[in-house]
């Protein structure tokens, strides 16, 4: 072959181009040995190859997210990474909202319910500030699709995303992270750990990001500039290993401040997808405030005792929170009603600025589960979780056509929840190659809500209050799930689930109409889902390939849906009688069907494998993505361990299939992740890179290392 630019691979040709590298088998099928890993995951709270799992999961190991999330991103860098996963904000960096195979909420209220339970630490984090802790230090994370709840938490109708950070051991060892970028961009993290005497070994982690302000405003208002934000956080854990107890306790902080969602007025043409003429993404005109602060910290401890052919755990955890996000809604300055050239960019038919926060907050959440280990053809799980929350929303309103934008209305939110739930599953070996799954769980969901309008604002609702809604709902939920091996390397599955959330409320009465029912406050009533799902996982080439392909439909009654605006502008909560959308059908509910797949593949093609433990001293890793040339970044990456124990694996020789251009070191596999947006540090690998081409993404355009010029591109043997 001979060296050349790879073109950009168009991001509809993704899916044909993963198939077709999948099987084109003989470009890597001449080294037995280069094999993937097995990729274990604790979808089904133990540890199993993820091929054996009946559900649709992926799994992304600490390798990957430290090229993921090493350019300063928020966990939003997780969308789009991850087949059906997309994560989007209204709250800039603070306010994550997941969607898994399109069901999620656009709800942005701050006691908002989501369909998809975020877990960090087996903890759940239900709050949706909550959802936002930052991804450093973290050993993998998994994405499992569809109902989720006979195992674990909290019941989710749509999918649960979960962390696990890298645990204390008893040997020494550490990373420290660094990377540089436009707009003063700055991104530290790190850890270290190891053995503290006895049976106790700790781990220390931290992060640091910041970068400056690179919209600027235009209008001489309260802000100068946006978009820059100060963040940091940190993880304490400490790990005590006896004979047949383990106990691990954590605890965490995080501090953020910066820019809440940035809103543009008129720039759009209408009746098009076009820019107005003169957009220009690095200004705004606003004569409000525009601030976000969040601080939150909590702790847990997980403990185990081992009896044998049953252990029992127990999880409890502890979070707590305080936040105030302020910003310009109308998305300029001054009104249409002021004399002209006092208002714009375009038509401001009035004055809008608004913040909400939440000065009082704490969850609470216990699990225990009993499971065995007979090492049988049958297994179960038993286990009850309890969960408290409590929370006080202020909301305000402010004149922004007054000097020094005052306060102009103020309403307050309070909410209790309290849940409960028992749930059990077991799994049965009916044959060799024929396993069976099964769960139920009952939930019991309550909560007691009150808002009160504290000092009206101006066209808004009159003080009043509090308005009270109380409301109790319990469910049963389930799934049934089969995994047939075919053979070695090909398993098939099948799963049906039904997956449940409790009633929601809220109450955003500011400018609720007078003549409202309660007030304004609006509850949407219990919404249920049925899932169905089946697929296959396969090993190709030598287990030098691996492909995981499903097909799903569920079907959602009541679908809670927030609906913003109407006569009064405000937001309803509702459910849905029925809802369908384009290519899907079926009475009573959103329905996804037919032609929608996930589609996952994973392929390996280093220059260098390393096995066994890493041997002594450190290792650099140094990146640089030039592709634009007005925003470089940098990053650089050093890790140690302790020297390895004689006798342990050390570094293979090259790969031979890759040629001898591979064994002289002299071509540099290069990839960038993604189109970097300014100020997002995206990395270009150098060296080992786990996925030459990862889901079709356009390749870095080239890299000076030393004289010689290296572009992306096969490999000449």
């Amino acid at each position: 072959m001979t060296r050349s630019s790879r073109p950009a691979v168009p991001p509809r040709a993704t899916l044909a181009f993963a198939i077709a590298l999948a099987f084109t088998g003989s470009a890597f099928a001449q080294d037995s040995t280069t094999t993937l890993d097995a990729v274990q995951v604790t979808a089904q709270r133990k540890v199993e190859n993820i091929q054996d799992v009946p559900v649709s999961i992926t799994s992304i190991n600490a390798e990957k997210l430290d090229v993921l999330g090493s350019g300063g991103t928020d966990i939003r860098f997780l969308s789009a990474r991850v087949p059906s996963l997309n994560i989007e904000s209204s709250y800039g960096r603070a306010f994550p909202r997941f969607y898994i195979r399109g069901l999620g909420n656009t709800d942005f209220d701050l006691n908002a319910s989501q369909p998809v339970s975020l877990v960090y630490d087996d903890v759940v984090q239900e709050n949706p500030l909550l959802k936002g802790f930052p991804v450093f230090d973290v050993e993998h994370v998994e994405v499992l699709r569809g109902p989720q709840g006979t195992l674990f938490g909290r019941n989710t109708p749509a999918g649960v995303v979960k962390f696990d950070s890298v645990r204390p051991s008893q040997e020494l060892d550490g990373y420290a992270q660094l990377a540089y970028g436009s707009d003063a961009m700055v991104n530290f993290e790190g850890a270290v750990g190891g053995a503290l005497g006895g049976n106790w070994s700790g781990r220390v982690s931290a992060l640091y990001q910041r970068r400056d302000d690179w919209v600027s405003n235009t209008h001489p208002g309260p802000n100068d500039g946006f978009e820059g934000y100060d963040e940091s956080a940190a993880r304490v854990q400490f790990l005590y290993e006896g004979e047949a107890f383990e106990a691990l306790f954590n605890l965490h902080r995080r501090d953020l401040n910066g820019t809440a969602r940035l809103f543009r007025a008129n720039i759009i043409e209408p009746g098009s997808n076009r820019f107005v003429p003169g957009f220009d993404k690095d200004e705004v005109a606003l004569d409000g405030v525009n601030f976000s602060d969040l601080e939150t910290w909590g702790g847990s401890a997980r403990l185990r005792w081992d009896f044998g052919d049953l252990s029992l755990h127990s999880i409890t955890g502890y979070e707590t929170l305080e936040s105030l996000n302020r910003g310009d809604i109308d998305g300029g300055y001054g009104a249409a009603f002021l004399p002209p050239g006092l208002s714009g960019p375009g038509f401001i038919p009035f004055a809008s600025e608004s913040a909400d926060g939440i000065p009082d907050h704490s969850q609470l959440s216990q699990e225990f589960r009993l499971e065995s280990d007979y090492g049988g053809r049958f297994d179960w799980q038993a286990g009850l979780f309890w969960y408290r929350e409590d929370l006080t929303i202020d909301s305000f309103n402010y004149d922004s056509l007054s000097p020094g934008n005052p306060q102009a209305g103020h309403a307050v939110q309070e909410q209790e929840n309290t849940a409960w739930a028992l749930f059990a599953s077991a799994e049965y070996a009916a044959t060799e190659k024929l396993k069976l799954r099964g769960g139920v769980r009952y939930t019991q969901d309550d909560k007691d809500f009150s808002a009160s309008v504290l000092e009206g604002a101006p066209f808004g609702a009159p003080v009043g209050g509090p308005y009270n809604v109380d409301t109790d709902a319990d469910d049963v939920s389930w799934d049934a799930s089969a995994v047939y091996e075919v053979n070695d390397a090909v398993n098939l599955y099948g799963r049906v689930a039904k997956g449940f959330r409790a009633p929601s409320i809220q109450g955003r009465l500011l400018f609720a109409s007078a003549a409202a029912p309660n007030g304004g406050v609006s509850t949407a009533g219990s919404e249920t889902v049925i899932s169905y799902e089946g697929g296959i996982k396969a090993e190709l080439f030598d287990r030098r390939a691996r492909v995981g392909f499903n097909l799903f439909r569920y079907e959602v009654s009541d679908q809670q849906l927030i609906a913003v605006g109407g006569g009064a502008n405000i937001a309803t909560l509702l459910n849905a009688d029925k809802t369908v959308g384009k290519a899907w059908a079926g009475p009573g509910g959103l329905t996804g069907r037919g032609p929608a797949a996930d589609l996952g593949q994973q392929l390996q093609r280093h220059a260098h494998r390393r096995r066994g433990p890493y041997r002594g001293g450190l290792r650099w890793r140094l990146h640089r993505d030039r592709s634009d040339r007005q925003h470089r970044r940098w990053h650089l990456r050093a890790d140690r361990r302790q020297p390895a124990a004689a006798g342990a694996g050390v570094d293979p020789q090259p790969d031979p299939a890759l040629g001898r251009a591979a064994q002289r070191g002299r071509a540099v596999l290069l990839h960038r992740l993604g189109v970097p947006q300014r100020g997002q540090l995206l990395p270009v690998r150098v060296g080992r890179v786990p996925w030459p081409l990862l889901a079709g993404r356009r390749p870095a355009r080239g890299l000076w290392l030393g004289r010689r010029r290296l572009r992306p591109g096969p490999v000449r043997s």
